[in-house]
């Protein structure tokens, strides 16, 4: 099967936006959606329920 210059034409133009494609949901996953000065702030605060923190078991409950 012989596609000539306008099959390889196309394949290449197939191939070429499949890797933009890729190449710009790289971008958007691993590159940061926020202000550099919002790094410093938690941006997720993260809760353990029924786990005694350091300084609540030092001072003691009630438990």
């Amino acid at each position: 099967m012989d596609n000539g210059k306008g099959g390889a034409r196309e394949m290449t133009l197939v191939f070429t936006l499949g890797l933009l494609g890729v190449g710009l949901a790289s971008l958007a996953a691993f590159l940061p959606w926020y202000e550099p000065s919002a790094v410093e702030s938690v941006i997720v605060e993260f809760r353990i329920p029924f786990f005694d923190a350091p300084d609540a078991a030092a001072q003691g409950s009630g438990r």
